[in-house]
C-alpha cells in the first residue's frame, strides 16, 4: 500500500515528462506488478492526452468585441437608470419644497387672521348678514379655506415647478400641501359643527388644487412667451 501511494505521487511528473530517470524506472516497475496502479495510470494518461489535444489557449474569434460591446451597453443602461432616478429625485425635491413653502404661507395667513375670525369678518363686514343659515355659513367657510390654501399653493407651483411636467408637479404640490395643512386646519375648526369643518376642509382641498393648477398655468404661459 505504501508503494502504491508513493507511486501515485509521481504520476503527474511522469505524464508531464518531468520525472527523473531513476524515478521513472521505479514507477514503471511498480506498474508492471500492480494492476490497480497500472489501470489508474492508463486512465490518467488517456485523460491527459485528450486534454492536451482539445486545449486551445487562444480565445474565440470576436470575444474581445463582444465583451467591449456588452460593457458599453451596460454602462449606457446604468447611466440611463441613474439619470432617471436623479430626475425623479429632483422632481420630488421641488414638489416637497413647494409644499413646505405653501404650508409656510398658509401658516402666516392663519396666524395673522385665523379662518374662523376671517369668516366672521366676512359675515359682518362684507356680507352684512348677522343671521346666516348653516348652508350660507358653510359656503363662506369653503370660500375662505379655498383662498387660504389656493394663494400659497399657487405661488409655490409658480416658483417650484418640479420638472417639465408642470401640471403634474402643481397637482403633486397641492396634494402634499393638503395632507400637511389638514391637521392645522382641523385644529382651528375642530370646535365647530362637523358640517362646517367638513365643508371647509373640502374648500381647503379644492383651493389647493386650484392654486396648483393656476400656478402651473401661469408658469407655462410665462415660459411659452419667453
Amino acid at each position: 500500500m505504501a508503494d502504491c501511494e508513493v507511486t501515485r505521487l509521481h504520476f503527474l511528473d511522469l505524464l508531464q515528462g518531468r520525472a527523473a530517470a531513476d524515478t521513472a524506472a521505479l514507477v514503471d516497475a511498480h506498474l508492471g506488478r500492480c494492476n490497480a496502479c497500472s489501470a489508474e495510470f492508463r486512465e490518467l494518461e488517456a485523460a491527459w492526452q485528450m486534454l492536451g489535444a482539445s486545449a486551445d489557449p487562444s480565445p474565440p474569434a470576436g470575444l474581445r468585441q463582444t465583451v467591449f460591446a456588452y460593457a458599453e451597453r451596460a454602462a449606457a443602461e446604468g447611466e440611463g437608470v441613474a439619470s432617471g432616478v436623479w430626475e425623479a429625485v429632483k422632481k420630488w425635491r421641488a414638489v416637497f419644497a413647494g409644499s413646505l413653502g405653501a404650508l409656510g404661507g398658509y401658516a402666516v395667513l392663519t396666524l395673522i387672521s385665523p379662518i374662523p375670525d376671517t369668516v366672521e369678518l366676512c359675515r359682518v363686514t362684507l356680507l352684512r348678514n348677522a343671521a346666516m343659515s348653516m348652508g350660507e355659513l358653510c359656503l363662506v367657510y369653503v370660500a375662505v379655506a379655498a383662498l387660504y390654501s389656493g394663494l400659497p399653493v399657487g405661488v409655490a407651483a409658480y416658483l417650484w415647478p418640479g420638472s417639465q411636467d408642470r401640471w403634474g408637479a402643481g397637482l403633486a404640490e397641492a396634494a402634499v400641501f393638503a395632507l400637511l395643512a389638514a391637521p392645522t386646519f382641523l385644529m382651528q375648526s375642530g370646535s365647530r359643527e362637523w358640517l362646517i369643518t367638513s365643508t371647509a376642509l373640502a374648500g381647503l382641498v379644492l383651493g389647493s388644487l386650484g392654486g396648483g393648477l393656476f400656478g402651473s398655468w401661469v408658469r407655462v404661459r410665462r415660459f411659452a412667451g419667453a
